[in-house]
């Protein structure tokens, strides 16, 4: 019920979508600025030396017939080897890629978790209208405490995480069953993420709902999501393998150019089921579309008065 009222919720508040998206844009364009501004003298030194005029003039005389096939992919090969060389030969523009993705990437996009859970949690109880915007800067000192918090705990499990995929990946190479890493891949994904989210997807919940400060989120966020393990972890399965094959379906078919909708709609997808999450599992009543209210099972009941207010 939880997955089926966060995709309603999800609809009713699309707009939340478009706003997610403005704001991947802006983490991405930033992202890019740095890397650019990072890579200058790289990319300078690649142009200087000529490898990408020489694989464009390696394809055009295979298109025309100048060179064979294997001549080609060896011209190719040859200089993709050199841009290697030289993009190694800065090290500190490596050594600080993953860091500046990681730090701006994955920091800045998880500011974004108590605004949109801000703005649900306005609709779910109230059926009142908040900006994305005015919620994320009224948010921000709050987002930047989860934020720098959560990272803290969440980075042993994404290295688990990814040490078991790598491991894994490596393994099935080493016995002749590369064939079945996709398969591998996908499963780690869609069971060991869940785990993750069952552990750490209630924190802004709690921060947006109840006002609680950033570790006594944490300890209600566990405490809930220990209490009914079950049901909130296939929640989690679900929506894991709903987003990866809807990305995957939609990227396939558009080129890439769905990506635009869909990343951003399963970012706002994920902080949606953590609200209906805890609004279910808190018994509470809470607004859906066209202002439709669900009321959980075990819900206490209210009388006509209050319930005429709640209208």
């Amino acid at each position: 019920m939880s997955f089926k009222n966060a995709i309603k919720l999800l609809i009713a508040k699309f707009s939340l979508v478009w706003s997610v998206l403005l704001y991947t844009v802006i983490v991405g364009a930033v992202i890019g600025i740095v890397m650019v501004w990072m890579w200058v003298p790289a990319f300078h030194a690649m142009q200087d030396a000529g490898f990408v005029s020489e694989i464009s003039n390696a394809v055009v005389a295979w298109s025309q017939g100048d060179l064979s096939l294997m001549k080609a992919l060896t011209v190719i090969g040859d200089n993709l080897s050199r841009m290697g060389e030289t993009i190694l030969s800065y090290p500190a523009s490596v050594a600080l890629t993953p860091i500046v993705i990681f730090v701006i990437g994955r920091l800045a996009l998880g500011l974004k978790d108590v605004a949109v859970c801000s703005c649900l949690d306005a609709h779910m109880s109230a059926h009142m209208k908040v900006g994305f915007w005015e919620s994320f800067f009224r948010n921000f000192r709050r987002s930047g405490k989860l934020v720098l918090s959560r990272t803290l705990f969440t980075l042993p499990f994404d290295a688990a995480i990814f040490g078991l995929m790598w491991g894994g990946n490596l393994l099935l190479r080493t016995l002749r069953v590369g064939f079945l890493s996709p398969f591998f891949l996908v499963l780690i994904l869609v069971t060991l993420v869940p785990f993750k989210k069952l552990i750490f997807s209630l924190w802004p919940a709690y921060i947006a709902a109840e006002g609680n400060h950033t570790f006594s989120a944490m300890r209600r966020g566990l405490k809930l999501g220990f209490r009914y393990p079950g049901r909130i972890y296939s929640n989690w399965v679900v929506t894991e393998v709903f987003g990866l094959a809807f990305n995957v379906l939609i990227g396939l078919l558009t080129m890439g150019a769905g990506l635009l909708v869909t990343l951003p709609l399963t970012l706002a997808l994920e902080n949606v089921l953590s609200m209906t999450i805890l609004y279910n599992h808190s018994k509470r009543r809470y607004y859906l579309d066209n202002g439709e209210i669900f009321v959980p099972e075990g819900a206490p009941a209210i009388d006509a008065e209050k319930e005429e207010s709640f209208d």
